[in-house]
């Protein structure tokens, strides 16, 4: 699972705490819930007006599994794909971008010398 979206959330609370609610003499003023229900509702209301509903479905499937949900491959896969990369001939680097690999790094074409 990516932890850096929940970072980010967090971090995003502390400032909001800090920075608006925490000085404000009353802070019950900013935490309205109609307030809330507005902005989110009518954003909400907004894309579906822009946007068919099946790319506000792709989006949502990207944000929570391709952000929030993906899994990261293991550091020890990739350092064997390139020790594998770097045992391959001059004549079988072509070969390999054409390979799964886990990295973008490895999926750019590796140079040839002659």
């Amino acid at each position: 699972m990516n932890v850096s979206p929940l970072i980010g959330l967090a971090a995003t609370a502390v400032i909001v705490w800090i920075a608006i609610i925490e000085p404000s003499p009353k802070p019950e003023v900013l935490l309205d819930w109609r307030s809330m229900l507005l902005v989110l509702g009518g954003t909400a209301a907004v894309a579906l007006v822009i946007y068919p509903f099946n790319r506000i479905l792709e989006l949502y499937r990207f944000v929570v599994h391709g952000l929030a949900l993906k899994k990261l491959p293991s550091v020890s896969e990739i350092a064997k794909q390139i020790v594998t990369a770097a045992a391959l001939n001059p004549g079988e680097h072509e070969l390999y971008p054409l390979c799964p690999s886990s990295h973008p790094f490895l999926t750019e074409r590796l140079p040839t010398f002659s």
